[in-house]
């Protein structure tokens, strides 16, 4: 499967949405991706920004806004707690903070991952 490049434009986007979060950037398949406490929290794939949500949550969010929808990096395969920002949540600044607030705290609620050992 061919994975288009990121957006600059989203990744600058999206970076300065997190820029008052405590979180680490790392790099994932060549995307800017967000991460707190080792747990991923939001990123850009392609031309899309998304985030993780509880499940309560993104039933609110999938059914609020009618663009959005699940995260689905390959066709088929969803990944659980993640959403697609849509385009009118991006531009509004009040509205992608707000959302982007549930999404921290969510994340950060969770259980702490440890890196795994690299291999050899």
């Amino acid at each position: 499967m061919k994975w288009e490049k990121m957006s600059t434009g989203t990744a600058e986007r999206l970076a300065s949405i997190v820029q008052p979060f405590a979180c680490q950037k790392r790099p994932m398949f060549g995307h800017e991706v967000y991460w707190v406490n080792g747990n991923m929290f939001t990123g850009v794939f392609q031309d899309s920004i998304f985030f993780r949500l509880s499940p309560r949550d993104q039933a609110d969010f999938l059914g609020k806004y009618k663009d959005a929808k699940p995260f689905e990096p390959m066709a088929g395969r969803p990944m659980k707690d993640y959403v697609v920002v849509p385009e009118p949540v991006l531009v509004d600044n009040g509205l992608v903070n707000a959302w982007m607030e549930r999404s921290y705290a969510f994340t950060k609620s969770l259980p702490e991952k440890k890196a795994k050992a690299k291999k050899k």
